[in-house]
């Protein structure tokens, strides 16, 4: 299930939102959902987001960078570049933006005949 950031109230430094999906075999999960308003501009998204499999055990990280555009009703993925590391094992595992509606959306990608518990947090631009 997705979970949603909602903006709003005082600030403060308080560390990123920990937000958690799981994935078993190769589904796909929303670990995090972002609307974008309906005011026109541009977002730049810098996400962080490691899987753990514990019967292999195997473990990967992600550095994700995703820039999208509204109109105020639709998002637009202009890019997302990832830098990574993982875990033979997690090879084909994945996390990537995508747009949807007028959000944007981390989400990850499980492997055949595994469980992955995944982890994310973002910072918004």
């Amino acid at each position: 299930m997705s979970q949603q950031q909602s903006f709003g109230g005082g600030g403060g430094n308080n560390p990123p939102t920990p937000y958690t999906a799981t994935t078993v075999g190769a589904t796909t999960a929303d670990i995090i959902t972002v609307p974008l308003g309906n005011v026109a501009g541009t977002f730049q998204f810098e996400a962080r987001c490691k899987g753990y499999e514990e019967t292999t055990p195997a473990g990967n990280g992600f550095n994700i960078y995703a820039t999208f555009t509204t109109n105020g009703t639709t998002a637009n993925l202009v890019g997302n570049q990832q830098i990574f590391n993982e875990d033979d094992a997690l090879m084909d595992a994945d996390a990537s933006f995508v747009a949807s509606g007028n959000n944007a959306i981390l989400r990850v990608l499980g492997v055949t005949g595994l469980t992955i518990n995944w982890t994310a947090s973002y910072e918004l631009t």
